[in-house]
């Protein structure tokens, strides 16, 4: 057989080993087929059934004879395990690429890297052969908001910060907070890291209180690891800390936004709404909203962001925030 055969045979034969369930009922010839057509490997019936037949000899699958079409799937604790990477595996791992490598701390880099590296092999290999095989150059993952450039990091301190996180010890950093002239001296208790567009940042408590604040590590100058384990606050969960909407500058309190909205607002918000219970009236030929959502400064800045487009009713202090901004705008323009 030819080598380039040799090898389409065995990553075929893999993915099916990869594609076949645990217990019966199993999975027929026929879905084989078009998982297999989902990842740009195009064979016939006939082949898929010799595979599973070669197959069954050195490996633990078994036909499920009961009926027609039959169905393979492994016997029960086979105990196998295949590491090698799935076409499906290799498209993801390019997709998440660029958003992982900035959150993974370096003792697992080189671990990812590898997989990464693999990934941007196989899928090179296939875009040789099959037309699937440069499907990740075709995935993106784009801001709706106006994107800016990620702040520069001290790579060195990133590095600590994340080793700090993964061992749940202390970290010393020198943080200049924003405004501020100069950095001052902070020992840090590591929670979690998030991304939050194009910055990273730390959530952490400080010294031996439970506030819980957010940290961004492009603002630290310096970072020394401590042996100290850290203080946890009792029951923290990252999940409820960024629904709190700590993540969007808020204080953790939820309002009832009312405010008329103009038709193309309108559009917008009911295809992706603001929240789960929003709903949109017409009072008066305009469209009407009412949700409830965390009180944010990001959600005051989306509101100035649409202009003429929404109108705040209510609360009364959220519209006049609005009006306050939107007046001292207005000024700006009129003393050019």
């Amino acid at each position: 057989m030819p080598k380039a055969k040799h090898q389409d045979a065995m990553s075929r034969q893999w993915e099916i080993l990869r594609m076949l369930p645990a217990k019966s009922p199993g999975i027929t010839a026929a879905q084989i087929i078009k998982e297999l057509e989902i990842v740009g490997i195009y064979v016939t019936k006939r082949t898929i059934e010799r595979d599973l037949l070669e197959l069954s000899i050195n490996f633990g699958l078994l036909r499920n004879d009961e009926k027609k079409p039959y169905q393979w799937h492994w016997m029960i604790d086979a105990g196998i395990e295949l590491p090698a990477l799935t076409l499906t595996d290799a498209f993801s791992l390019k997709i998440v690429e660029s958003v992982l490598k900035p959150l993974i701390p370096r003792a697992m880099h080189e671990t990812l890297d590898n997989r990464f590296k693999e990934a941007t092999t196989k899928l090179k290999a296939m875009s040789k052969k099959r037309r699937s095989g440069n499907w990740a150059d075709k995935v993106r993952n784009v801001s709706p908001a106006l994107s800016l450039l990620p702040p520069t990091i001290n790579e060195s301190v990133l590095d600590t910060v994340q080793t700090a996180l993964l061992k749940n010890k202390r970290v010393e950093v020198e943080y200049q907070s924003m405004g501020s002239d100069c950095a001052k001296t902070r020992m840090l208790n590591p929670l979690a890291i998030v991304q939050r567009g194009p910055v990273t940042y730390l959530v952490a408590t400080m010294n031996n209180y439970n506030d819980i604040r957010l940290y961004a590590v492009h603002r630290m100058q310096n970072a020394i690891l401590k042996e100290d384990n850290i203080n946890t606050p009792k029951n923290f969960s990252i999940d409820e800390y960024i629904n709190t909407g700590a993540l969007n500058f808020g204080a953790g309190k939820k309002i009832k936004l009312h405010a008329y909205l103009d038709d193309w607002l309108c559009r917008i918000l009911e295809e992706t709404p603001l929240a789960d219970d929003q709903k949109i009236t017409h009072d008066d030929d305009y469209p009407y909203l009412t949700a409830t959502i965390q009180d944010t400064w990001q959600l005051t800045w989306w509101i100035l962001s649409q202009g003429n487009g929404i109108e705040v009713v209510k609360p009364k202090k959220l519209r006049n925030n609005v009006i306050s901004e939107l007046q001292d705008a207005l000024d700006q323009y009129k003393n050019v």
